[in-house]
């Protein structure tokens, strides 16, 4: 443009535009800041799932030792169990699936004992009578109809005696 004539048919210079000055300069401007943009993007998102695969994998070998000293032959196993885990198993789960396809599923986990503890006994109660104040209304009705099968009459005259 600096060759062209700037000049209009009365003698004066005609201004030129800032879209006349530079289209192409600012729209690859923009294509530059937004493929910078996606690349990124793209980077971050790749960069978050390597540590999250990272963070699993750390996971697992610190719960791997517990399960293989769980079940006999784990350890022979473990890449295949770490595969499982990777695809959203449970360690315990995954390792439970690998040795049982295996074949190499010896001993079932042990059962814990019950995890409340204390040192009351929690024994269940034969047929020793509950004070009525621990029954449920379900267990009251049952009683009333059993003193009524017992003694037929009794009912009543047990309610007569409490009306008083």
């Amino acid at each position: 443009m600096p060759d062209e004539d700037l000049t209009n048919d009365d003698g004066q210079e005609t201004p030129v535009t800032p879209d006349e000055e530079k289209p192409a300069r600012s729209d690859n401007r923009f294509k530059d800041l937004s493929e910078k943009v996606q690349t990124t993007a793209k980077e971050r998102d790749e960069a978050k799932q390597a540590a999250e695969a990272a963070q699993k994998e750390v996971e697992f070998y610190k719960g791997f030792s517990k399960v293989s000293s769980k079940y006999e032959g784990a350890a022979d196993y473990q890449d295949k169990i770490l595969e499982k885990v990777n695809s959203g198993y449970d360690l315990e789960d995954a390792t439970i699936s690998v040795l049982a396809k295996a074949g190499k599923l010896t001993n079932a986990p042990v059962q814990r004992q019950s995890p409340a503890g204390g040192s009351a006994s929690t024994s269940m109660r034969g047929d020793d009578d509950k004070p009525v104040s621990e029954m449920t209304s379900a267990e009251k009705r049952e009683k009333l109809m059993e003193m009524e099968r017992e003694s037929p009459g009794s009912l009543s005259q047990t309610l007569r005696s409490i009306s008083l």
